[in-house]
C-alpha cells in the first residue's frame, strides 16, 4: 500500500504515532499534521518518514529550527498530500505553515 492511500493515512491516525482517541467522542479538538525531520538540537528523535503530530509538536520544531545545526531540516505535508521543506536558513513562522496546511 501507498502512503498516499486515504485508508493508510486513517490507519495512521487511529493507531500510529499520537494518535487520536476516536472511541472518545467527548475529546477535545485534535488537529494533526504529518511531519518528517531531523533538527539537531531538538527535544524530538528524527524520523525518515512521515507521522502524525500534534500541531503543538510542530509548533516546537518551528521554534527551534532557526537556531539548529545547519544540515536540519522539517517536512510538512498538507492534507493534500502537498509537502514543504524548511530549513534553518528557510524557517518559517508557525502562523504562516498552518496557512499553508489548511489553505
Amino acid at each position: 500500500m501507498s502512503n498516499s492511500n486515504p485508508e493508510v493515512l486513517v490507519d495512521a491516525r487511529i493507531r500510529g504515532h499520537g494518535a487520536l482517541p476516536y472511541s472518545d467522542w467527548s475529546r477535545q479538538p485534535q488537529p494533526v499534521v504529518d511531519l518528517r525531520f531531523d533538527v539537531q538540537s531538538s527535544n524530538y528523535r528524527r524520523t525518515q518518514t512521515f507521522k502524525v503530530f500534534t500541531s503543538a509538536d510542530l509548533e516546537a520544531l518551528l521554534d527551534v529550527l532557526p537556531t539548529a545545526a545547519s544540515h536540519s531540516w522539517l517536512e510538512v505535508r498538507s492534507f493534500r498530500g502537498e509537502t514543504r521543506r524548511f530549513t534553518p536558513e528557510t524557517a518559517t513562522p508557525f502562523p504562516e505553515v498552518t496557512s499553508f496546511l489548511h489553505g
